[in-house]
């Protein structure tokens, strides 16, 4: 299923009511108030993967709540409202230079009277604004355009009121295809949508229906050439973001919206913008300027639209999205120490099931069974003091797994190891009930387990896959006899690297152990970039955040920052380091950061996998 993972967001500057436009070379062009003043100003960005690298701050204009489009000639329009008390409403064409992330503009022209305009604008030149009334009316008001770039002009049609209600936005397509979104006037918080065609000749719209589908405030919207819709809006009681994809249905001038609302982010005065291949968004963190970007893909199926790139890879030269702790989007069962106690706070690692997961293109999974009541859960536990909580039933995280791999070509690889039996004081499995897990697993996934007597890391993953979905299962701690009894039958032995040679599959695996972003991210960084710690089959780039005994105490008062908070801040900036690292030469296939290892995995860092393994590039990717 085609999705999105917008969300994990950097600061790229400081402002209010940020908009924002993409084209098909990946040019950005944004435009923001001051925070302070009733200035406007832009910013140029050029994307690398989904990193989107901004130039400086230039003002531009008085005045306020700007709006801006950009089309693949590099021809900008931007509107905004007067400074001061009046009601005028203004537009600007400018001329991006991508080279130098600057903007060429035109003169600034009074077109209407009246508020918080958008606009929207196609590779033909046709330009749609909309906006509300000034004064007390509730009417919303739109117009059709031809941009003259010669003269960095508008030539716009008449003001056609289409409906009534407030902060309208809207999209138009290459196909004269529009969408607008807008909330209800009043004290209703209800959302809205229009599907139109536009006729630029008389310039109007013909727009369908008004249909609410959902709650919110301050929605925006991106439409695409396939039909394809994302819409984004603000909560209308909390300061979270959440987003819809849809498809119209010409036809009809209606939205087949594919799931539900997703919360994405925390913020306000969301934007969003999308090209064929990816979608951006701009959203506002008090006075911070936030960005975010991802690609528009079927994360569910990576693997397999990737086969011109991997398929004739072995897992030793791919990069994948790896889960740390994977079966904590759950806790259950916690343990307490005097008057303190786990809790999600400073147990949970993830905020999804391992379906989820799986759809989202996470490929290692970090499994770490638990004996609970006689029963195989899953768990996240500290030894001393022992503290910490159950994730699901074991059989819960398997089920999900073999429901997956069902009719798909990619590859997942569940790794076991922390064994811990919570019925016998903490202790690890014994071999009788090592045998148990191994037989749940067989039980529950054994139809799909690669069996083959190949190396695991050496093998294509063509060949691997070539008889549909498999799923590699392996053990840390794993006998000899347990080892020599079920090998035939997918289950191999893991280990560390550097150690035991005798494994099926090594990895590097050595977390940072740090509540610090800068001392995480560097060490992460030396790690990779030592020849030395790739002698394994795979290396494991640990891209997380540790408590410290502190704030796991003020969790368990319930103060303090979470895991899942800290995994934010960590995640928000691998993209760029990795564009960073890609680019400077530090990436090479013998200094492979094999598993992108993080918490919170929503898909964000398969997008990463993905540009990476193409070498820098999403061209040779089939969506």
């Amino acid at each position: 299923m085609i999705n999105i993972a917008i969300g994990f967001a950097n600061q790229y500057g400081t402002g209010a009511s940020p908009t924002i436009s993409i084209n098909g070379s990946n040019t950005i062009a944004e435009v923001h108030q001051s925070q302070s003043h009733q200035t406007l100003w832009y910013q140029v960005a050029t994307m690398e993967g989904c990193y989107p690298s901004y130039g400086s701050s230039h003002e531009f204009d008085k005045g306020k709540l700007p709006c801006i489009a950009l089309n693949d000639s590099n021809i900008v329009v931007e509107v905004h409202e007067s400074s001061g008390a009046k009601t005028n409403v203004w537009y600007h064409v400018g001329i991006v230079n991508p080279s130098d992330k600057t903007i060429s503009w035109g003169d600034s022209h009074n077109y209407d009277k009246g508020l918080k305009p958008k606009v929207a604008l196609n590779n033909h030149g046709v330009a749609v604004e909309v906006h509300e009334s000034d004064g007390l009316s509730t009417n919303m008001w739109y117009h059709v355009g031809e941009v003259n770039a010669s003269d960095k002009t508008v030539g716009w049609g008449s003001s056609h009121k289409y409906d009534t209600g407030s902060t309208p936005s809207v999209s138009i397509n290459n196909n004269n295809l529009a969408v607008e979104v807008h909330q209800s006037d009043g004290p209703s918080t209800d959302l809205w949508y229009h599907v139109g065609v536009v006729n630029t000749s008389g310039k109007t719209i013909d727009w369908g229906p008004s249909h609410q589908y959902d709650s919110g405030s301050l929605p925006a919207v991106a439409l695409l050439d396939n039909g394809l819709v994302i819409e984004v809006h603000k909560s209308q009681t909390y300061s979270t973001l959440w987003y819809h994809i849809g498809q119209v249905n010409e036809a009809s001038k209606t939205i087949d919206w594919i799931f539900g609302s997703k919360q994405y982010s925390d913020g306000g005065n969301p934007c969003v913008c999308a090209n064929s291949n990816l979608v951006a968004e701009t959203h506002t963190d008090g006075s911070k300027l936030m960005s975010s970007a991802s690609l528009i893909t079927d994360r569910a199926n990576w693997m397999g639209l990737s086969k011109d790139v991997i398929g004739q890879k072995s897992l030793k030269h791919i990069i994948m999205p790896a889960s740390h702790d994977a079966s904590m989007y759950e806790v259950n069962h916690c343990t307490s120490f005097a008057s303190f106690g786990a809790n999600a706070c400073n147990t949970q690692t993830q905020t999804q099931s391992y379906l989820a997961q799986l759809n989202n293109g996470i490929r290692y999974f970090d499994v770490r069974p638990v004996i609970y009541e006689g029963e195989l859960w899953t768990g996240h536990f500290n030894k001393s003091p022992f503290l910490g909580c159950n994730g699901p039933r074991l059989a819960t995280a398997l089920q999900d797994v073999n429901q997956f791999i069902q009719n798909k070509f990619e590859l997942p690889i569940l790794k076991f190891s922390h064994y811990l039996n919570r019925d016998n004081d903490a202790s690890d499995f014994t071999e009788i009930q090592m045998e148990e897990l191994i037989q749940s697993v067989i039980s529950h996934v054994g139809n799909y387990l690669y069996k083959e007597d190949l190396p695991l890391a050496d093998t294509p993953l063509a060949d691997m896959v070539a008889g549909g979905g498999r799923i590699i299962a392996v053990f840390d701690g794993l006998s000899d006899a347990l080892h020599d009894q079920y090998k035939s039958q997918g289950i191999y032995r893991y280990a560390d690297y550097p150690g035991s040679t005798a494994a099926d599959l090594t990895v590097y695996d050595k977390y940072s152990g740090t509540n610090s972003l800068e001392t995480m991210v560097t060490d992460q960084l030396k790690k990779m970039n030592t020849a030395s710690n790739h002698g394994g089959d795979l290396f494991l780039l640990s891209w997380t955040l540790t408590q410290d005994d502190a704030q796991a105490i003020a969790c368990g008062a319930h103060l303090g920052e979470s895991i899942i908070k800290m995994a934010g801040t960590a995640n928000a900036v691998l993209w760029k380091h990795m564009v960073e690292q890609f680019n400077q030469g530090h990436i090479t296939p013998e200094k492979t950061p094999n598993l992108l290892y993080h918490d919170d995995a929503q898909g964000f860092a398969t997008d990463v996998a993905i540009w990476l393994n193409n070498g820098g590039n999403f061209d040779e990717y089939h969506q």
